[in-house]
């Protein structure tokens, strides 16, 4: 695991295997850096072996997979008003 940027409120960790990479993983982690960057810690993880459900992300202790950055903006967005 390598750690992007300063610790936030809630762990966001982005698998960045083959699979997940063919996906959406680096706009998921730009794209959440630009948006959360101070209210979240961003985290690059290697292969967590569900490539069928790529790209997969880690808000907290929540697994999503099949992720779309809408739809997880939607739910880090939940995470960080609670």
């Amino acid at each position: 695991m390598k750690q992007l940027n300063e610790k936030g409120s809630v762990v966001v960790s982005v698998c960045m295997g083959k699979s997940c990479k063919k996906k959406e993983a680096k706009l998921i982690l730009k794209e959440t850096n630009k948006a959360f960057k101070n209210k979240c810690t961003l985290v690059k993880t290697d292969c967590q072996d569900f490539c069928d459900d790529a790209p997969v992300v880690l808000l907290g202790n929540s697994q999503y997979g099949k992720v779309k950055w809408n739809k997880m903006q939607k739910e880090l967005e939940k995470l960080l008003n609670h």
